[in-house]
């Protein structure tokens, strides 16, 4: 099967517990390619899920590719899932109550392995002060910098 081994990165950002209504996938195909699709979700059951291919340009293909690979080699990756639900005394005080906000998600697939993040409001506890906050604060790096590399 061609390309079953491509790497799939996934980021989406949600106000709604269970639904990312915008979802951002890139795809790492072999011999260097890669491809964009953004993906629409409604809340309404009825409606349909739109999927789009967003072209990325050839010659953007080896900032994407040393992006990952960067990631890869700073152990960005390497994210403790636990940690980032920890808030922490101060952020779960009555005081820190927070209404809204987004969800972020971040996942990795390749094949049949995946591994899959969620925060929500990472960027809220990133201080020292706060439990997993080097966790929190990774999440938030390799998210950025996939949306960067996404932004023509």
């Amino acid at each position: 099967m061609k390309d079953a081994d491509a790497l799939v990165v996934c980021l989406a950002y949600s106000i709604l517990p269970h639904i990312e209504p915008e979802s951002d996938y890139i795809v790492y195909l072999n011999k260097g390619k890669v491809r964009r699709y953004r993906i629409n979700e409604s809340a309404q059951p009825t409606a349909s899920t739109k999927i789009k291919r967003i072209r990325v340009q050839k010659k953007k293909y080896s900032e994407y590719w040393a992006f990952l690979n960067l990631c890869v080699s700073e152990g960005k990756f390497n994210i403790d899932q636990s940690q980032l639900a920890t808030l922490g005394e101060k952020a779960n005080s009555w005081k820190n109550a927070i209404s809204g906000g987004k969800t972020y998600t971040f996942g990795l697939y390749q094949g049949e392995n995946y591994t899959e993040y969620k925060s929500f409001l990472p960027s809220m506890f990133t201080d020292e002060e706060y439990p997993g906050f080097e966790d929190k604060r990774k999440l938030i790096y390799v998210m950025e910098g996939f949306k960067t590399l996404s932004e023509d």
